[in-house]
């Protein structure tokens, strides 16, 4: 009986890798190889600098080369090119995505459905109904985009953000971590700050406050895997990525509200709205529990730190309007469209209410369908 089991949950992962390479490596493969407006040619350059002339290599880059340096150990292993092992980095890290937010979705529900789900999450898209394809390709278009394909740091960061996402949401229940899950807390956190720093700076200061409601409650929460899983990796290393990204003084952090975005785009509030159409109807419908969870409360903690980034900060130097910060919105709403399904797939409200459950799909379904349309749109303009 346990190895049908196996057997059976093999098939299920095998036929969603093939699910997700089918959808997924031809927009991939057109970035990489056919885009000219793609972050691909940059970073591929400068994981060959590293390789063979690192002081040419920029130190915003050097302090989160975490994808750089993966393509760089694939050309050594396999003897490809830079391309082909940037191709193969960067569709693995989507294929681990699937994976991951497949293995959360099955334990609720079923392979088809969670299938389904995972590759949706993966393809949704903000509702841009207002000005719709400008500069759509890189979506500092005033919407706030769950997922792009231009960037090749973001997609490898995702599976990690769940990873730490999922730790965080198990921490309510346990008091104490055994060994094995702290080596995975650890190595999540410092792989996810190395390969962009946009999601922790985020997570640290919802885990504070996490933190100081769980102690005024007096619940249960695992401090230790908190502390030493995820806020001491995260810091170390964002402390060293920042001396090394802003030490030299010519670049810096600044406090401009509204600077970046609305330097790309106008009509910010009714685009910000679009794009989180799905987490607030579903917010909205079921309120009284959707307050009470503890996923749903650390999704929206985390894009609430993500909105704040990304519209009120901006850097100073060459990189003033490079939208860097944005990244801190569109990875923290992506967590939150996790979540959300996460929600729904552990309290199975939606089957209760036609009227709820039609606005729940209703509103889901257009952020895949523009996803849909965000997908070709790119493939036949690149």
């Amino acid at each position: 009986m346990q190895k049908i089991t196996f057997r059976s949950k093999i098939f299920e992962y095998l036929n969603l890798i093939g699910a997700t390479i089918f959808i997924f490596a031809p927009i991939l493969y057109s970035e990489i190889y056919l885009a000219t407006n793609s972050d691909y040619g940059s970073h591929i350059t400068w994981a060959r600098d590293i390789f063979a002339s690192p002081q040419n290599v920029p130190a915003s880059v050097i302090a989160h080369a975490s994808w750089q340096w993966l393509v760089l150990f694939i050309r050594q292993i396999v003897n490809r090119t830079w391309n082909e092992s940037a191709f193969v980095i960067t569709l693995g890290s989507v294929i681990a995505t699937s994976g991951i937010l497949f293995w959360l979705l099955r334990k609720k529900l079923s392979p088809l459905l969670s299938g389904a789900l995972s590759l949706g999450l993966m393809i949704a898209a903000p509702v841009f109904l207002i000005e719709p394809f400008e500069n759509i390709w890189y979506f500092v278009n005033g919407y706030i985009g769950p997922n792009v394909y231009h960037n090749p740091t973001i997609l490898l960061l995702k599976p990690f953000t769940i990873l730490q996402f999922y730790f965080v949401i198990e921490a309510f229940n346990v008091e104490k971590t055994n060994w094995q899950t702290y080596i995975l807390v650890i190595a999540s956190s410092l792989i996810a700050v190395y390969t962009k720093p946009n999601f922790v700076i985020c997570l640290l200061p919802a885990l504070g406050i996490i933190a100081l409601v769980r102690l005024l409650k007096k619940g249960t929460l695992d401090w230790k895997r908190l502390l030493f899983g995820i806020v001491l990796p995260s810091v170390v290393v964002l402390g060293w990525q920042y001396f090394t990204t802003y030490g030299s003084g010519s670049d810096g952090i600044i406090l401009a509200p509204f600077k970046v975005m609305k330097y790309y785009s106008s009509n910010l509030l009714i685009k910000y709205l679009l794009s989180i159409v799905f987490p607030l109807v579903e917010t909205v419908v079921y309120w009284k529990d959707a307050v009470k969870d503890k996923g749903m409360q650390l999704g929206w903690l985390l894009f609430g730190f993500g909105t704040a980034v990304t519209y009120l900060f901006a850097e100073t130097g060459q990189r003033a309007v490079s939208g860097n910060f944005i990244w801190s919105g569109e990875i923290t709403l992506f967590i939150l469209f996790v979540a959300s399904c996460l929600f729904l797939a552990d309290k199975k409200l939606s089957q209760y209410n036609p009227v709820k459950r039609w606005l729940i799909l209703s509103s889901g379904f257009l952020h895949v369908a523009f996803g849909v349309v965000y997908y070709f749109y790119l493939y036949f303009n690149l």
